[in-house]
């Protein structure tokens, strides 16, 4: 059996998958996500799906909002999307949220995607046990506020028996990934 991956780029409200699995473009923000699966031209179901969440803070600069308010509308779409994904048969979810990269941001900016991520894991946790799904982290995680390391530690153990998964990458990138092996 194959394993098929797929990337795509999440943007507050815009989805772009690429690659010979899925192929569509698609607004969530003005569309009906039941509609999602008359708009995708779907070839084969993959097991994995990976999404780099990218792009948020400058639609909402373009949409003359705050780009907190665009780090909420990207969450919501990219929660969207993920239940659509698991909904379509894909069993393992990958999502890029914040690279080391990102730490370069405004404290600000880093505080509310952080106060973000922290609020979303804690409403979400029914959803995650209810479906079976086993979320789990990587990065580099002891660099993210103690708060948040306790809200991942909770979710992990709680969600652990899970079928399928959902990944979420937090703190992470190649150059640091390359320093942390050496």
């Amino acid at each position: 059996m194959k394993a098929y991956f797929v990337f795509a780029v999440l943007q507050a409200g815009v989805l772009i998958f690429q690659g010979l699995i899925f192929s569509f473009k698609y607004d969530f923000m003005k569309n009906n996500r039941n509609r999602m699966a008359h708009n995708l031209v779907l070839l084969r179901v993959p097991n994995h799906v990976a999404f780099i969440v990218d792009g948020n803070g400058r639609w909402a600069t373009n949409q003359n909002l705050s780009r907190t308010e665009g780090h909420k509308a990207g969450a919501s779409t990219t929660i969207e999307i993920v239940k659509s994904s698991y909904e379509l048969g894909v069993n393992t979810v990958t999502l890029f949220l914040f690279s080391t990269e990102n730490w370069k941001r405004p404290q600000v900016e880093i505080s509310n995607i952080m106060d973000l991520l922290e609020r979303k894991l804690v409403m979400y946790m029914e959803y995650f046990t209810s479906n079976r799904i086993s979320v789990k982290f990587i990065g580099n995680l002891r660099l993210l506020p103690a708060s948040v390391q306790v809200v991942l530690r909770t979710v992990e153990q709680l969600t652990r028996s899970g079928t399928r998964t959902l990944c979420l990458a937090i703190s992470y990138g190649g150059r640091d990934d390359i320093i942390q092996v050496s």
